[in-house]
């Protein structure tokens, strides 16, 4: 059976960096999960598309209600790869929009220690602990370009 999970940039509004008026979320998993950064992910559930589980985990991992998101955006592309016990998933990207005026977020210490808020151009492949959440980044921020 094939699962489904999903990962989220997530952008905060910021007027003072210019070009580019946003800062990008970066998480640290905790000890027990590497100690590693990275963006959202999650499995979406049973009974929930991609969009569902995105809105929840995004929910769930910033500890603000959806109403306070700005925009949600789908990417429009996946990843498919086998988990750890070789499970098929199939990874959808998102990014997500955040007013300027959400600072603190409120990390579940089951899953991560830290987070920062970090200047785009100042991201950069080394700063993840995996390749794909680099790719992620790096589709969200061509496309919030687009936007």
């Amino acid at each position: 059976m094939v699962k489904h999970k999903v990962q989220i940039v997530v952008f905060r509004e910021n007027p003072l960096t210019k070009p580019q008026p946003y800062d990008v979320l970066l998480l640290r998993t905790n000890e027990k999960r590497g100690n590693f950064w990275q963006n959202i992910t999650g499995k979406v559930e049973e009974g929930e598309d991609f969009l569902q589980g995105a809105f929840r985990e995004a929910e769930e991992e910033l500890g603000i209600p959806k109403n306070q998101f700005l925009q949600l955006i789908d990417l429009n592309q996946s990843q498919e790869f086998l988990s750890k016990k070789g499970n098929p998933i199939i990874e959808k990207y998102y990014s997500l929009i955040l007013p300027a005026h959400i600072e603190k977020i409120i990390i579940d210490p089951k899953e991560h220690d830290n987070y920062t808020w970090i200047e785009p151009k100042k991201v950069t492949k080394n700063d993840y602990g995996f390749p794909s959440n680099f790719q992620c980044f790096k589709l969200a921020l061509l496309n919030l370009s687009q936007q």
